[in-house]
């Protein structure tokens, strides 16, 4: 079974897909970095010197032509699901996990790390990270919450996580 997850930048869709895919011995996939190897080029260079319109074309591009093998984890980019249908898509490819967190906790980890993330390049203050993390994550709440299974992560660690998303699954199955 493909097992798809989602949510926004800093949700850590990489880090437990590659824990999930370990545990299972499934292969991992990364949007993003699918992208960048097909492109030559970072995340960052793409926006900078091609713009986002670009950018989510590929993504599309990715996600309905990539022969994804059938049992897989893909850690798709925080923008993925909102644009030009695709969250019909992930749905139709396999199960998506939804990682959801508040704002106060997103903001926080991505204060820590956003020199590589082109969306938050020019947010100067705290205050701002903030506001675009609020704003952004309400418009893009209803395509996530489309995900077959909503995990909150807050309050669990990686490994309960990993439990949760493997219980889920079960059920999914049968």
């Amino acid at each position: 079974m493909r097992i798809i997850l989602i949510g926004f930048m800093g949700s850590g869709k990489t880090a437990l897909g590659k824990r999930l895919a370990k545990k299972l011995q499934y292969p991992f996939f990364d949007t993003d970095l699918l992208i960048e190897k097909h492109e030559g080029k970072s995340i960052q260079e793409i926006f900078n010197q091609l713009g986002e319109t670009y950018f989510r074309k590929q993504e599309a591009n990715l996600i309905r032509s990539f022969q994804f093998p059938e049992d897989c984890i893909i850690a798709c980019g925080g923008g993925l699901p909102c644009h030009n249908e695709n969250m019909k898509q992930l749905l139709r490819l396999g199960f998506v996990f939804y990682l959801k967190l508040s704002v106060d906790f997103l903001t926080k980890r991505l204060e820590l790390n956003n020199e590589s993330r082109p969306l938050l390049s020019g947010l100067e203050t705290a205050k701002a990270l903030q506001d675009y993390v609020a704003q952004t994550l309400s418009q893009r709440e209803c395509q996530y919450s489309l995900a077959n299974q909503t995990l909150a992560l807050e309050s669990i660690k990686p490994k309960q996580v990993i439990n949760s998303m493997l219980e889920s699954l079960k059920f999914a199955i049968h």
